[in-house]
């Protein structure tokens, strides 16, 4: 779902730029979610499968690597929530 909506926004040249806990991850990278060749910036991979993270979370959501994507305010912003909106609906994939 990241991948579709920073495609979209690309599409139409409104600037994404991918952040989060798993944001400079190899898949992200590989997706061009984000620039971050996080093997070429030798980034750890145990950072995005911390086990302090897991046991300190209360919920399942707290625990799993997030994506988080900075999208510009205005009409270009609404214009990537309504492709959301249209593909996946009010509540998402399902």
């Amino acid at each position: 779902m990241v991948w579709d909506i920073v495609r979209f926004a690309r599409s139409r040249s409104i600037m994404v730029q991918g952040r989060g806990s798993a944001a400079n991850s190899a898949t992200c990278y590989a997706l061009g979610i984000t620039a971050v060749d996080p093997v070429g910036m030798e980034l750890l991979f145990e950072r995005f499968l911390s086990e302090e993270r897991v046991k300190s979370s209360c919920s399942i959501a707290d625990r799993m690597p997030d994506i988080d994507l900075d999208l510009p305010s205005g009409a270009e912003r609404e214009e990537v929530i309504q492709h959301v909106y249209r593909k996946y609906g009010a509540h998402g994939p399902q």
